[in-house]
């Protein structure tokens, strides 16, 4: 059981595999005070394709890889990355593919500019 507030953050998120919703709950109370670091260098290699959301009947507590957040959630997003399988929370999901939607829209919208552009200059 946790009952140390020195734990390592290493520590806890080995916990919150337990068994005992007890441990659980604890695990992700102390998480939750831990400053998160974020990794976002994967964002532009971000394909839907790769991507697997599980839905579960039970309520699973995890840590996101991107937002590096503690999570409790019936909802777990598997990302297939060039680093191997990462698992995000469905609001890391969501973040990604509105980026991609809106890179893509960029792409159009800058297409359309050059084109526009040289229908001018005839």
């Amino acid at each position: 059981m946790v009952k140390h507030k020195d734990y390592k953050k290493s520590d806890l998120i080995r916990i919150l595999s337990s068994n005992i919703s007890k441990e659980r709950n604890k695990a992700v109370k102390l998480l939750k005070k831990f400053e998160p670091i974020p990794r976002k260098h994967l964002d532009n290699k971000f394909d839907p394709k790769n991507i697997v959301v599980h839905k579960n009947n039970v309520l699973k507590a995890f840590m996101c890889w991107r937002c590096d957040k503690v999570k409790q959630t019936n909802v777990k997003v598997h990302w297939d990355t060039s680093e191997g399988m990462k698992i995000i929370c469905t609001s890391c999901h969501s973040n990604l593919i509105s980026l991609k939607e809106m890179e893509k829209m960029r792409k159009e919208n800058s297409t359309n500019n050059e084109f526009l552009k040289n229908l001018s200059n005839m």
